[in-house]
């Protein structure tokens, strides 16, 4: 599913997305306005968003489905903000989707969070990206793709390496939160440093992982295969 944050917005958008078939959990703002489906029909005047929530919560329902460009009914899902530091305006969380499962949609838009931890590593925990000095765009194009390839190798060594188990949990006494001592991307990132120190290191590297993408893939064509007949 596509995950996206407030600033993607736009009815157009969204019904074009349905239209291709892809599936989406998009974060609304708070003063955006919906015509809702009601009891079989279309309601005439559009609802704030917030004011969809306070009669979810009033009537105990788990979300409610809204139209789009006068035609499309998508699901509108709201979920309080677990985040004890949420500012007034972030303590709901407004959610729109066409999943099958609407509920699913708060369990999916979790997931979206670990993009805003690569764009952290990318621009200065990790890569200082935002330093460079790199002009024209298909130079910055490659960067960029060096930068998410190496990115992705490094969260694969941290997870293969058993991350949770090497990396201890400590709490903080004055928040009472729990943080791991490092994060996913340093602990792998150290450990893929001196595997591709220098070219040849790192073709090697780069060619066991291709090789290991390719079995996986032939491993996976062979179970279909086997299977379906």
């Amino acid at each position: 599913s596509l995950l996206g944050d407030r600033e993607f917005i736009g009815q157009q958008w969204l019904y074009a997305l349905e239209r291709r078939g892809l599936k989406f959990v998009i974060r609304l703002k708070g003063n955006l306005k919906f015509t809702v489906w009601y009891k079989g029909q279309i309601k005439e005047r559009k609802i704030k968003v917030k004011a969809m929530a306070r009669y979810m919560l009033k009537k105990q329902l788990p979300f409610m489905e809204i139209v789009l460009e006068g035609s499309l009914i998508v699901q509108f899902v709201s979920v309080l903000n677990d985040d004890p530091n949420a500012k007034e305006n972030d303590k709901v969380i407004f959610l729109i989707t066409n999943l099958d499962d609407p509920l699913e949609a708060v369990k999916l838009y979790r997931v979206r969070w670990s993009i805003e931890c690569c764009f952290k590593h990318l621009k200065s925990n990790g890569f200082n990206l935002e330093e460079t000095s790199l002009e024209g765009d298909h130079k910055i194009d490659i960067l960029f793709s060096i930068l998410a390839f190496t990115y992705t190798l490094a969260i694969k060594e941290g997870i293969l390496n058993d991350y949770e188990e090497q990396i201890k949990e400590r709490t903080f006494k004055k928040t009472g939160k729990t943080y791991r001592e490092k994060s996913l991307f340093l602990f792998g990132f150290e450990l893929l440093k001196p595997k591709v120190d220098n070219l040849k290191l790192l073709l090697q590297y780069v060619k066991m992982v291709l090789e290991s993408c390719v079995q996986s893939f032939l491993n996976l064509n062979f179970y279909y295969h086997f299977n379906y007949y």
